[in-house]
């Protein structure tokens, strides 16, 4: 069972920089990965998309926003498409998890943010990938 890195506190600013940071901590181990031109999560990251679920439900005061990303192959308007539908795959897992469409926002980067070198086959696997920015709710 996960477990967010500090006691919230009862101020939502505080409360969503713990979530944030559990998130971060998390996902910067355990990446969400999808195969080149899919948008639906490779099975390897379910426990992955589980365990981040758990996280995100334990921040009953924040907001989710789930960054789609590609990586640079193809058509720069079809990887904005597909990170359009990574994001909101992941979106539709948390929703199911248990987690409230109004607590979720999802974004599409295509390729404009990439973490690794596009020239490799490992770049560009890393490059397809989930990010999550958690927010107060106001």
């Amino acid at each position: 069972f996960l477990r967010l890195d500090e006691e919230r506190s009862g101020d939502r600013d505080q409360d969503a920089d713990a979530c944030q940071r559990t998130m971060a901590r998390f996902a910067a181990v355990s990446i969400v990965r999808f195969e080149a031109g899919a948008a639906t999560p490779m099975l390897e990251s379910y426990p992955v998309l589980n365990d981040l679920a758990t996280i995100a439900y334990q921040c009953p005061g924040s907001r989710i926003i789930i960054g789609g990303h590609t990586d640079a192959s193809g058509d720069r308007g079809i990887n904005l498409r597909l990170s359009t539908a990574r994001a909101e795959a992941v979106e539709r897992f948390f929703n199911l998890a248990g987690i409230p469409a109004e607590r979720m926002q999802s974004v599409a980067y295509g390729d404009s943010q990439p973490i690794a070198s596009n020239a490799t086959p490992e770049g560009r696997a890393a490059n397809r990938r989930i990010t999550f920015d958690v927010q107060p709710i106001q």
